[in-house]
Protein backbone atom coordinates (compact mmCIF):
# COMPACT_ATOMS: atom_id res chain seq x y z
CA UNK A 1 0.00 0.00 0.00
CA UNK A 2 2.86 2.38 0.75
CA UNK A 3 4.39 1.86 -2.66
CA UNK A 4 1.00 2.13 -4.37
CA UNK A 5 0.54 5.51 -2.71
CA UNK A 6 3.99 6.57 -3.94
CA UNK A 7 3.36 5.11 -7.40
CA UNK A 8 0.22 7.21 -7.71
CA UNK A 9 2.19 10.39 -7.03
CA UNK A 10 0.74 10.42 -3.50
CA UNK A 11 -2.77 10.70 -4.93
CA UNK A 12 -4.11 7.32 -3.80
CA UNK A 13 -5.12 8.34 -0.30
CA UNK A 14 -6.99 5.11 0.32
CA UNK A 15 -3.75 3.18 -0.13
CA UNK A 16 -1.98 5.53 2.28
CA UNK A 17 -4.75 5.17 4.84
CA UNK A 18 -4.66 1.38 4.63
CA UNK A 19 -0.88 1.35 5.01
CA UNK A 20 -0.88 3.76 7.95
CA UNK A 21 -3.55 1.76 9.74
CA UNK A 22 -1.67 -1.51 9.32
CA UNK A 23 1.72 0.00 10.21
CA UNK A 24 0.31 1.59 13.38
CA UNK A 25 -1.30 -1.70 14.40
CA UNK A 26 1.98 -3.56 13.88
CA UNK A 27 3.80 -0.90 15.89
CA UNK A 28 1.29 -1.17 18.73
CA UNK A 29 0.87 -4.94 18.84
CA UNK A 30 4.00 -6.58 17.43
CA UNK A 31 7.04 -4.30 17.75
CA UNK A 32 8.89 -5.45 20.86
CA UNK A 33 12.23 -4.81 22.55
CA UNK A 34 14.33 -7.67 23.90
CA UNK A 35 16.00 -7.59 27.33
CA UNK A 36 19.21 -6.73 25.52
CA UNK A 37 17.65 -3.80 23.68
CA UNK A 38 17.02 -5.35 20.26
CA UNK A 39 13.89 -4.28 18.38
CA UNK A 40 11.98 -7.08 16.68
CA UNK A 41 8.60 -8.07 15.25
CA UNK A 42 6.91 -10.68 17.43
CA UNK A 43 4.32 -13.03 15.89
CA UNK A 44 0.72 -13.27 17.04
CA UNK A 45 -0.60 -16.83 16.79
CA UNK A 46 -3.68 -18.45 18.26
CA UNK A 47 -4.31 -15.57 20.61
CA UNK A 48 -0.82 -15.22 22.02
CA UNK A 49 2.49 -13.58 21.16
CA UNK A 50 5.43 -15.71 20.09
CA UNK A 51 8.77 -13.97 20.51
CA UNK A 52 10.33 -15.10 17.27
CA UNK A 53 11.07 -13.30 14.02
CA UNK A 54 11.53 -14.69 10.53
CA UNK A 55 14.29 -13.32 8.35
CA UNK A 56 11.45 -12.75 5.88
CA UNK A 57 10.22 -9.93 8.14
CA UNK A 58 13.50 -8.05 7.87
CA UNK A 59 12.21 -6.02 4.93
CA UNK A 60 10.24 -4.13 7.60
CA UNK A 61 13.23 -1.96 8.44
CA UNK A 62 13.31 -0.50 4.96
CA UNK A 63 9.51 -0.26 4.85
CA UNK A 64 9.23 1.79 8.03
CA UNK A 65 12.19 3.92 6.98
CA UNK A 66 10.66 4.68 3.59
CA UNK A 67 7.33 5.54 5.21
CA UNK A 68 9.01 7.85 7.71
CA UNK A 69 10.91 9.62 4.95
CA UNK A 70 8.03 10.01 2.52
CA UNK A 71 5.17 10.79 4.89
CA UNK A 72 6.98 13.27 7.16
CA UNK A 73 4.24 13.44 9.77
CA UNK A 74 3.76 12.78 13.48
CA UNK A 75 4.73 9.13 13.00
CA UNK A 76 7.99 9.73 11.17
CA UNK A 77 10.42 10.03 14.08
CA UNK A 78 9.07 6.87 15.75
CA UNK A 79 9.01 4.95 12.49
CA UNK A 80 12.60 5.87 11.68
CA UNK A 81 13.67 4.57 15.09
CA UNK A 82 11.78 1.34 14.38
CA UNK A 83 13.44 1.15 10.96
CA UNK A 84 16.93 1.45 12.43
CA UNK A 85 16.08 -0.93 15.27
CA UNK A 86 14.69 -3.68 13.04
CA UNK A 87 17.57 -3.38 10.58
CA UNK A 88 20.10 -3.51 13.41
CA UNK A 89 18.43 -6.61 14.88
CA UNK A 90 18.50 -8.37 11.51
CA UNK A 91 22.18 -7.54 11.19
CA UNK A 92 22.72 -9.01 14.64
CA UNK A 93 21.10 -12.25 13.49
CA UNK A 94 23.75 -12.39 10.74
CA UNK A 95 26.62 -11.26 12.92
CA UNK A 96 25.92 -13.70 15.78
CA UNK A 97 26.15 -16.72 13.48
CA UNK A 98 29.53 -18.37 12.89
CA UNK A 99 29.07 -18.04 9.13
CA UNK A 100 27.82 -14.43 9.40
CA UNK A 101 24.62 -15.56 7.68
CA UNK A 102 21.25 -15.33 9.42
CA UNK A 103 19.07 -18.29 10.25
CA UNK A 104 15.60 -18.60 8.76
CA UNK A 105 14.03 -17.88 12.17
CA UNK A 106 15.54 -16.26 15.25
CA UNK A 107 14.13 -16.02 18.73
CA UNK A 108 14.18 -13.76 21.78
CA UNK A 109 14.07 -14.69 25.45
CA UNK A 110 15.91 -13.99 28.67
CA UNK A 111 18.70 -16.33 27.54
CA UNK A 112 18.73 -16.07 23.73
CA UNK A 113 18.53 -13.08 21.41
CA UNK A 114 18.56 -13.02 17.61
CA UNK A 115 19.56 -16.68 17.37
CA UNK A 116 17.84 -19.83 16.17
CA UNK A 117 17.23 -22.42 18.90
CA UNK A 118 15.57 -25.18 16.88
CA UNK A 119 17.57 -27.26 14.42
CA UNK A 120 15.03 -26.81 11.62
CA UNK A 121 15.35 -23.01 11.89
CA UNK A 122 19.10 -22.75 11.38
CA UNK A 123 19.28 -22.80 7.58
CA UNK A 124 19.99 -19.89 5.22
CA UNK A 125 18.57 -20.00 1.70
CA UNK A 126 20.11 -16.83 0.22
CA UNK A 127 17.26 -14.59 1.36
CA UNK A 128 17.35 -10.85 0.46
CA UNK A 129 15.09 -9.11 2.98
CA UNK A 130 17.81 -7.85 5.33
CA UNK A 131 19.83 -6.55 2.39
CA UNK A 132 16.80 -4.66 1.12
CA UNK A 133 16.62 -2.82 4.44
CA UNK A 134 20.35 -2.08 4.26
CA UNK A 135 19.73 -0.63 0.80
CA UNK A 136 16.86 1.63 1.86
CA UNK A 137 18.46 2.73 5.11
CA UNK A 138 21.69 3.69 3.40
CA UNK A 139 19.76 5.72 0.85
CA UNK A 140 17.70 7.42 3.53
CA UNK A 141 20.40 8.14 6.13
CA UNK A 142 23.77 7.85 4.37
CA UNK A 143 25.01 6.07 7.49
CA UNK A 144 28.08 4.10 6.39
CA UNK A 145 27.25 1.18 8.68
CA UNK A 146 24.54 -0.04 6.31
CA UNK A 147 26.98 -0.25 3.41
CA UNK A 148 29.50 -2.03 5.62
CA UNK A 149 26.86 -4.54 6.71
CA UNK A 150 25.94 -5.19 3.09
CA UNK A 151 29.57 -5.84 2.22
CA UNK A 152 29.90 -8.24 5.16
CA UNK A 153 26.96 -10.19 3.74
CA UNK A 154 28.52 -10.33 0.27
CA UNK A 155 31.70 -11.75 1.75
CA UNK A 156 29.82 -14.31 3.86
CA UNK A 157 27.80 -15.53 0.87
CA UNK A 158 30.95 -15.78 -1.21
CA UNK A 159 32.73 -17.71 1.54
CA UNK A 160 30.02 -20.16 2.57
CA UNK A 161 27.53 -20.36 -0.31
CA UNK A 162 29.67 -20.37 -3.44
CA UNK A 163 29.35 -23.58 -5.42
CA UNK A 164 30.91 -24.90 -8.59
CA UNK A 165 28.08 -23.50 -10.68
CA UNK A 166 26.48 -20.66 -8.77
CA UNK A 167 25.49 -20.28 -5.13
CA UNK A 168 23.66 -22.52 -2.68
CA UNK A 169 21.94 -22.26 0.67
CA UNK A 170 23.43 -23.85 3.76
CA UNK A 171 21.73 -25.98 6.41
CA UNK A 172 23.32 -24.59 9.57
CA UNK A 173 24.52 -21.01 9.87
CA UNK A 174 26.29 -21.84 13.14
CA UNK A 175 28.62 -24.34 11.46
CA UNK A 176 31.32 -22.95 9.16
CA UNK A 177 31.53 -26.40 7.53
CA UNK A 178 27.78 -26.67 7.10
CA UNK A 179 26.30 -28.98 4.51
CA UNK A 180 24.93 -27.11 1.49
CA UNK A 181 21.37 -27.56 0.24
CA UNK A 182 22.35 -27.61 -3.46
CA UNK A 183 19.68 -25.04 -4.42
CA UNK A 184 20.19 -21.57 -5.91
CA UNK A 185 16.99 -19.64 -5.29
CA UNK A 186 15.71 -17.40 -8.08
CA UNK A 187 15.69 -14.38 -5.79
CA UNK A 188 19.45 -14.53 -5.28
CA UNK A 189 20.21 -12.67 -8.51
CA UNK A 190 16.93 -10.75 -8.63
CA UNK A 191 17.08 -9.42 -5.06
CA UNK A 192 19.87 -10.59 -2.76
CA UNK A 193 22.76 -9.24 -4.82
CA UNK A 194 21.75 -5.64 -4.29
CA UNK A 195 24.11 -3.30 -2.47
CA UNK A 196 24.30 0.43 -1.90
CA UNK A 197 26.35 3.14 -3.51
CA UNK A 198 26.83 6.84 -2.83
CA UNK A 199 27.16 7.78 -6.50
CA UNK A 200 23.98 9.84 -7.06
CA UNK A 201 23.98 9.70 -10.87
CA UNK A 202 23.29 5.98 -10.67
CA UNK A 203 20.11 6.65 -8.64
CA UNK A 204 18.45 3.37 -7.65
CA UNK A 205 20.29 1.07 -10.04
CA UNK A 206 21.10 -2.38 -8.75
CA UNK A 207 24.76 -3.04 -8.09
CA UNK A 208 25.98 -6.53 -8.74
CA UNK A 209 29.29 -7.96 -7.58
CA UNK A 210 30.86 -10.12 -10.26
CA UNK A 211 34.16 -11.86 -10.94
CA UNK A 212 35.12 -13.92 -7.91
CA UNK A 213 38.50 -12.94 -6.55
CA UNK A 214 38.40 -9.52 -8.19
CA UNK A 215 35.50 -7.84 -6.42
CA UNK A 216 36.38 -4.95 -4.14
CA UNK A 217 34.01 -2.36 -2.69
CA UNK A 218 34.90 0.07 -5.51
CA UNK A 219 34.16 -2.47 -8.24
CA UNK A 220 30.38 -2.68 -8.18
CA UNK A 221 28.66 -2.51 -11.53
CA UNK A 222 25.50 -0.64 -12.39
CA UNK A 223 22.72 -2.68 -13.96
CA UNK A 224 23.49 -1.64 -17.52
CA UNK A 225 27.15 -2.58 -17.18
CA UNK A 226 26.13 -5.88 -15.57
CA UNK A 227 23.88 -6.63 -18.55
CA UNK A 228 26.72 -5.87 -20.96
CA UNK A 229 29.04 -8.28 -19.17
CA UNK A 230 26.33 -10.92 -18.93
CA UNK A 231 25.68 -10.57 -22.63
CA UNK A 232 29.38 -10.97 -23.35
CA UNK A 233 29.26 -14.29 -21.50
CA UNK A 234 26.11 -15.28 -23.40
CA UNK A 235 27.88 -14.39 -26.62
CA UNK A 236 30.72 -16.76 -25.79
CA UNK A 237 28.25 -19.52 -24.98
CA UNK A 238 26.20 -18.92 -28.10
CA UNK A 239 29.22 -18.84 -30.40
CA UNK A 240 29.20 -22.60 -30.39
CA UNK A 241 25.42 -23.05 -30.16
CA UNK A 242 24.00 -20.58 -32.68
CA UNK A 243 22.55 -17.06 -32.22
CA UNK A 244 20.03 -18.17 -29.59
CA UNK A 245 19.46 -15.46 -27.01
CA UNK A 246 21.97 -12.87 -28.16
CA UNK A 247 19.20 -10.66 -29.61
CA UNK A 248 18.19 -9.81 -26.04
CA UNK A 249 21.43 -7.92 -25.61
CA UNK A 250 20.58 -5.54 -28.43
CA UNK A 251 17.76 -4.01 -26.39
CA UNK A 252 18.42 -0.90 -24.32
CA UNK A 253 17.54 -1.64 -20.73
CA UNK A 254 14.55 0.38 -19.43
CA UNK A 255 16.59 1.66 -16.47
CA UNK A 256 19.25 3.17 -18.71
CA UNK A 257 19.89 6.87 -18.56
Amino acid sequence: MLKEWLRSGKQDLQAKSLFDSAALDVEKQLVKTSPGGLTYFAEYKYGRLEHKMDELACFGGGMYGLAAHKERDENSDRWMRIADGITTTCHEAFDRADTKLAPEIFRFSDSVEARAVITTERHYILRPETFESYFYMWRLTKDQKYRDWGWEAVQAIETHCKAAAGYTGIKNVYDISSQKDDVQQSFLLAESFKVCTNRPHFKFFLYVCLLRGHCQSSQFLNLNCWIQKACAVIGLLMSSHGPGLTHLCDLEHPLAG
